[in-house]
């Protein structure tokens, strides 16, 4: 569990005041998020454990009795718990994407400001087409209009894009692999935290990764808030 107390401080680098509200903000769902990770894993290994522990009451009281409960209701009731602790997963997977999401739009709306922008993100008309939307739009609307430098947050954005291709699975194609995803069958085998079916051609994310990725987006934000609060300004 992560140390809450971290989540009220503030003072890690100078920050303006339209940046604040986003950088503790995020600490907090930082935290929430984890919690809820943890919170369902608890329940659902609780929920296996009693019904475990219900099949070696029924198998030391009665053999036959303990059979037909195993081939029945525990294997039933255990498909089911699979199914609960994958549905924490994705849900889990779709609220940090759109949480981080929502942040770097803002982020950008704020750039534009303190850059006093001719050019709202919304009229924001990218050089890439594949930047047209969501966090690539705003990203590159953040670096035309900053200049901020990205050195150190390549790493990190390449490995948000790939989360977002994963994200983009699960929510429109139940975890199935896109035809134009080339190299996300690749990546996944690579990454211990996530695994691949070829039967399926499915993707399946783990508690793990979902922790890799919150820190992952979290240091992101925060790298950028503070690039650009640092950046002069005329």
């Amino acid at each position: 569990m992560e140390n809450k107390n971290y989540a009220y401080d503030l003072g890690s680098y100078k920050h303006s005041d339209e940046f604040t509200n986003i950088y503790s903000e995020a600490l907090l769902i930082s935290l929430a998020f984890v919690e809820y990770l943890e919170e369902g894993e608890s329940l659902v290994k609780k929920k296996q454990e009693n019904l475990d522990s219900q099949l070696l009451k029924l198998y030391a009281k009665d053999e036959e009795e303990g059979q037909i409960f195993e081939q029945q209701d525990h294997y039933i009731g255990s498909e089911i718990n699979c199914t609960l602790q994958e549905s924490f997963l994705l849900a889990a997977t779709s609220y940090l994407y759109s949480k981080f999401e929502y942040y770097l739009i803002e982020i950008a709306k704020i750039t534009g400001d303190l850059f006093n922008s001719q050019v709202a993100l919304n009229e924001f008309h990218t050089k890439c087409r594949k930047n047209r939307k969501g966090i690539s739009k705003s990203f590159e609307y953040i670096q035309v209009h900053s200049k901020i430098s990205i050195n150190n947050m390549e790493d990190d954005w390449r490995k948000i894009k790939k989360f977002q291709m994963i994200r983009n699975c699960i929510v429109h194609a139940n975890g199935t692999i896109k035809s134009n995803y080339h190299d996300l069958k690749t990546y996944t085998k690579q990454n211990p935290n996530l695994s691949y079916e070829e039967s399926s051609n499915q993707i399946k994310v783990t508690k793990q990764y979902l922790l890799e990725m919150k820190k992952t987006c979290i240091d992101f934000i925060n790298k950028i808030m503070e690039a650009v609060w640092e950046k002069p300004r005329k």
